[in-house]
């Protein structure tokens, strides 16, 4: 099972590529691929962190308590 972490890496790749590809459409080209690379790098720091917080989140939420 992928951790939370893990989960957010993959999501930020899949966004960035979403983002690459609708580009491409609109511009009509692939001129926007070599930004892909960059984009992915980025999307592994901001991925890990946005992972990090979630996982903090969820620790945090098992000590609280909700009441109907």
């Amino acid at each position: 099972e992928m951790c939370i972490r893990d989960r957010s890496i993959a999501g930020a790749a899949a966004h960035n590529i979403g983002q690459i590809g609708a580009a491409m459409i609109v511009l009509g080209g692939t001129a926007v691929l070599g930004y892909l690379p960059v984009l992915q790098g980025v999307s592994l720091l901001t991925g890990t962190l946005t992972g990090f917080v979630a996982s903090l989140l969820f620790r945090a939420m098992k000590n609280i308590h909700f009441t109907q």
